[in-house]
């Protein structure tokens, strides 16, 4: 029994928990480096278990950068929440500012929507090709959006 569960069973939920962490690190969730971390525990745990001795380089691997991700993070929040506490006290936002700042969540709500629809939406496969290239140039010109209305923020600050 203890076999199957590791062998058969034990993948497939970490599988899940991979992409799942993944998704939250590409929504910028700061627990999602530690929930991958956490999750080679048991990826090592399988590896023993079913002497897959090949995957341990890249279970140590991942271990480091998912650590390595989440204190880098850590460190980037600590200090963008720093410099965020010392500009809200010296100067509000002026209402062009909140308008960037408003303009960049909804492009990013929309970009996270069209980007799942890309991934998993099985109607995505049903559109044409022209179709779905169109939705990935959209995607990828958000994201450059997303991108350059964080440098105005960042400016900002």
């Amino acid at each position: 029994m203890i076999t199957f569960i590791i062998g058969d069973i034990l993948p497939w939920l970490l599988s899940a928990v991979t992409i799942w962490m993944t998704l939250m690190a590409g929504n910028k969730n700061k627990l999602a480096w530690l929930i991958g971390a956490f999750n080679q525990v048991f990826w090592f745990i399988w590896i023993v278990g079913t002497q897959t001795w090949g995957m341990l380089p890249m279970n140590f691997a991942l271990t480091y950068v998912y650590m390595r991700n989440h204190f880098l993070w850590k460190k980037d929040l600590n200090n963008l929440s720093s410099l965020e506490r010392s500009n809200s006290m010296t100067t509000e936002k002026s209402p062009f500012q909140q308008r960037v700042i408003d303009e960049k969540d909804q492009n990013d709500k929309r970009l996270e929507a069209l980007g799942l629809f890309i991934a998993s939406n099985p109607i995505f496969q049903t559109l044409d090709q022209e179709e779905q290239k169109r939705l990935k140039r959209q995607h990828e010109l958000m994201t450059e959006l997303s991108s350059v209305l964080g440098e105005r923020i960042q400016n900002f600050i």
